[in-house]
């Protein structure tokens, strides 16, 4: 029976051992899977402060391009205001100078028709003069004919 209890004894012992072993194999399975639990928390770690450092220059890129934005909107604004404004101006200017360039037509045909009436007044004297002079040239020349008829006809008689 000693042997038996003895026997047994072994065997209980080496089964604890070997419960002991499958423990530690399981513990040391479980703590090497909680330890690259661990790194990959810790890489995880590492990628989402990459990610928040990403997301910040991701960010002050934007500030800047919006900034960026909003003076070439401002810019553009001036230019357009400039545009417009000179726009206006040289509308302005080619209204004065065609208005300039009427006004002058308009002058001229107005002395043009006035130095027109000037000359066909001046044509009309002019021609009533030669009609006058023409008529007094007749009268004369009737009276020296008349004088020459006179003179032939004394001289006749």
């Amino acid at each position: 029976l000693k042997g038996k209890v003895s026997d047994i004894g072994m065997e209980v012992t080496n089964l604890k051992i070997e419960a002991q072993r499958e423990n530690m194999a399981v513990v040391a399975k479980y703590e090497a899977r909680e330890q690259k639990l661990k790194e990959d928390i810790a890489g995880f770690h590492d990628l989402i402060e990459a990610e928040k450092e990403t997301l910040r220059v991701s960010q002050g890129l934007t500030n800047r391009i919006l900034a960026q934005r909003i003076e070439i909107d401002g810019e553009l604004g001036e230019l357009k205001r400039r545009y417009e404004q000179e726009h206006n101006q040289w509308s302005a200017m080619h209204a004065a100078e065609q208005e300039s360039r009427r006004v002058d037509a308009s002058t001229a045909k107005l002395a043009l028709e006035e130095q027109q009436q000037k000359a066909l007044s001046e044509v009309k004297q002019i021609h009533d003069r030669v009609s006058s002079l023409q008529n007094q040239l007749a009268t004369k020349e009737r009276q020296k004919l008349a004088a020459v008829l006179t003179i032939k006809d004394e001289m006749k008689a």
